[in-house]
C-alpha cells in the first residue's frame, strides 16, 4: 500500500488532471494569488459528489475568513 508521504509525481498528475477545477482568490492591489481550492466532481451511483483535494491560504490571510469563503 502506498504511504501518506509526499509523492511529487502523483501530486503533479492530480493537479494537472483535466477534471481538476480551481477556485482562486486574488489580492486586488498586488494581483497575487492569496488562496486556492482544488476540487473535482464525481458521480457515485446516481449522486453527483464534490471532493475537495486541496485548500491553501497565504499566511497573510490567516484568520480573515478566506478559507471559509473558498469552502
Amino acid at each position: 500500500a502506498e504511504g501518506w508521504g509526499w509523492n511529487e509525481n502523483k501530486k503533479r498528475r492530480e493537479m494537472l488532471d483535466e477534471e481538476a477545477r480551481y477556485l482562486l482568490a486574488y489580492d486586488d492591489e498586488s494581483n497575487m494569488i492569496k488562496g486556492f481550492c482544488q476540487f473535482r466532481f464525481f458521480f457515485e451511483g446516481d449522486a453527483l459528489v464534490l471532493y475537495i483535494y486541496e485548500l491553501q491560504i497565504d499566511s497573510s490571510m490567516k484568520r480573515k475568513g478566506l478559507g471559509k469563503h473558498l469552502m
